[in-house]
């Protein structure tokens, strides 16, 4: 059996998969949407609190005047990103 260390250290058979976290991946790929203006990222994480978003607050759900706290472009010019498997697995 050959054994290679992974980031953490720890030993592992190579047959073995490597686990990655698919429900951050998930989370962090539906919460987050970039302006394309500035390039700003809305994060449902940590709302928006300066504009009275909550965390938690899903994008669907924030008002139809939301804007982006950086530039002031309207909801509708934030477009959805998705986290890479790279930054899930750098931590």
């Amino acid at each position: 059996m050959v054994l290679y260390k992974n980031k953490t250290g720890l030993e592992a058979a190579a047959s073995e998969p490597l686990q990655v976290n698919t429900k951050l991946k998930t989370d962090l790929g539906t919460s987050l949407f970039q302006c394309s203006r500035c390039l700003g990222v809305y994060d449902q994480e940590y709302g928006d609190p300066d504009q009275g978003i909550d965390a938690g607050t899903v994008f669907r759900k924030l008002p139809d005047h939301y804007c982006c706290p950086t530039c002031e472009a309207p909801k509708k010019d934030f477009k959805r990103i998705s986290c890479s498997e790279e930054l899930v697995n750098s931590e």
